[in-house]
């Protein structure tokens, strides 16, 4: 199997995002705990870009960040971007998966 894309674009994911990830809700569903914060690579930019949310209503996406790799990201997950971005812990409105002919290899949080 050839290996992915973005092992060869590796150089341009220079940001580090810290994630973390929900691990205890209380009984009306809001998070209660959560991991361990994890650094990741990624690609962080500021973008306009018209998005859907999980609810399918279009949302106005200003960040964008690309993590070469698949981390089953999600909408739940908490992430603080680097300082340059204010807020730093925006709210994610979406989770976008890619793939190609050899399976999954990046994927694009779209934040408020």
């Amino acid at each position: 199997m050839a290996a992915p894309i973005t092992d060869a674009l590796l150089d341009m994911f220079a940001d580090d995002v810290s994630v973390r990830s929900p691990v205890a809700r209380d009984g009306m569903g809001k998070v209660t705990s959560w991991s361990a914060p994890t650094t990741l690579k990624a690609r962080v930019i500021g973008q306009h870009r018209m998005v859907r949310d999980l609810a399918g209503q279009e949302r106005v996406s200003s960040v964008r960040a690309w993590f070469p790799g698949t981390y089953s990201l999600t909408v739940e997950h908490e992430f603080t971007l680097p300082a340059r971005f204010s807020p730093q812990t925006p709210k994610p409105i979406s989770v976008e998966h890619y793939s190609d002919e050899n399976g999954p290899h990046h994927e694009v949080v779209n934040f408020a």
